[in-house]
């Protein structure tokens, strides 16, 4: 029977040879389970350890991070919890830039303005907001969220070219399909209520309609489109055929587009 080890003094050995384990050959068939466990640590020991080592780190170093994380996290909830005023939000959002909490911030500060009736400053917040929640995965609700906030203030501004700029945001989010559904309807209900307030009936249906072909009849803004209807009921009634809107973003509106008023003599 050939045997890769022996047990005890090996046969022939003069008296004395405390040796216990000696190499027979390649095989090793006959081992017993002891002995293949002992064979694979000798072959393998060091290997196991270190795999074991570097296995035991990576998982606290993943409860660290994870742990680390929820700290900086709860540390800055109480500090943005702090900020009282829309200038200390802001603050406090620069110094933060990339998380998630400054979008929150900037957002927060631009509502502040706004019902401040500070429209320029509240612009430029949700702007940044925007910007923030754009470079975040998972955060395009509240990017188109507050995209449409900024056009609103900005068109209330009343500065040079805010009005336009206004309309530019409007209409790139209103042509874009994958946006948020809620986002995307108020910004085509605002360009229809603003055609309406400069009189311009047929852009207004144009923009009414393509919320019927574009959004869910369940979209909250469809029954607001309802009430903009009943103020006014000649919108329900079409004078004249009209063209489709733009339904590519990147489309630069025309003088004529929908949602910008036509310049008075």
């Amino acid at each position: 029977m050939n045997r890769r080890f022996s047990h005890g003094k090996e046969k022939g050995a003069a008296r004395g040879d405390d040796r216990n384990l000696v190499l027979v050959d390649e095989d090793f068939q006959d081992a017993d389970f002891e002995d293949r466990v002992w064979l694979y640590w000798q072959r393998h020991g060091r290997k196991t350890i270190a795999g074991a080592t570097a296995l035991f780190v990576a998982i606290i170093a993943a409860i660290v991070w994870v742990e680390s994380g929820k700290m900086r996290t709860a540390s800055l909830q109480t500090e943005y919890a702090s900020a009282e005023t829309p200038e200390a939000k802001l603050a406090f959002a620069r110094a933060n830039e990339g998380h998630p909490i400054a979008g929150t911030a900037y957002f927060a500060a631009g509502r502040e303005f706004s019902e401040a009736g500070k429209y320029a400053e509240a612009a430029d917040a949700f702007g940044n907001a925007g910007r923030v929640f754009a470079a975040l995965e998972d955060f395009s609700a509240m990017r188109d969220r507050a995209t449409v906030s900024e056009a609103v203030v900005r068109a209330r501004a009343g500065t040079e070219g805010a009005e336009e700029n206004a309309f530019a945001l409007l209409k790139k989010l209103a042509g874009t399909p994958g946006a948020d559904p809620l986002c995307r309807g108020q910004a085509m209900y605002e360009l229809a209520a603003a055609a309406l307030a400069a009189g311009n009936l047929a852009e207004a249906r144009l923009w009414l309609d393509e919320m019927d072909r574009s959004l869910d009849p369940s979209n909250f803004w469809q029954m607001r489109k309802s009430a903009l209807i009943s103020a006014e009921p000649r919108l329900a009634f079409a004078e004249e055929p009209v063209a489709a809107p733009a339904k590519n973003a990147a489309e630069t509106p025309s003088a004529d587009a929908p949602g910008v008023p036509a310049e008075k003599s």
